[in-house]
């Protein structure tokens, strides 16, 4: 319902405009600030924001505030910008940790589709070595086969010309 614009009318769309720590010991006293709505339902008066600064971008920020009015001290907004520095490298592991999750998916797959090809190409030279196999079986066969073919005319020819001389020759063996 009230969402806080990179503007100058609160600390935090300062940090989120300027990209800089901004820093207001009392937004009574601050004349840009325009956000009364959320110091009275916050019940504070001092506010502190840190920018979340990724490659000189701002990423976010982090907002402190206060009831009772007064700077933030040195060692405070150290503590928090150290934090935010903490945020920034944590949220830059954490876009990284889903980078290697989604590349480490889409090897998986590229991974189980060469599984597959794999497996189809050991198929196929399979069927290719058995169809050369069958190939040398029948012409291993068919040598056999043509010499018992040839046999056969052969003897065929030899029977035919030898008929009209059996028939010439007697029981007795004469011709």
């Amino acid at each position: 319902a009230h969402p806080i614009h990179a503007d100058r009318t609160t600390f935090t769309g300062r940090a989120f405009l300027t990209g800089e720590v901004s820093h207001v010991p009392d937004i009574l006293d601050d004349s840009e600030f325009n956000f009364a709505a959320a110091a009275q339902l916050g019940e504070f008066r001092a506010g502190l924001a840190v920018p979340l600064l990724r490659d000189g971008r701002v990423e976010g920020a982090f907002s402190l505030a206060r009831p009772e009015p007064g700077p933030f001290s040195s060692r405070q907004i150290e503590v928090v910008k150290t934090f935010a520095d903490q945020a920034v490298i944590a949220i830059e592991n954490a876009r990284l940790f889903e980078e290697v999750q989604a590349r480490t998916k889409e090897l998986t797959r590229s991974l189980a589709d060469l599984s597959a090809a794999q497996e189809r190409l050991i198929q196929s030279e399979k069927l290719a070595s058995l169809g050369q196999l069958t190939a040398g079986i029948a012409h291993e066969i068919k040598n056999p086969l043509n010499f018992v073919n040839n046999f056969a005319a052969l003897s065929r020819e030899l029977i035919e010309e030898l008929n009209p001389l059996i028939a010439g020759t007697s029981a007795e063996g004469k011709v």
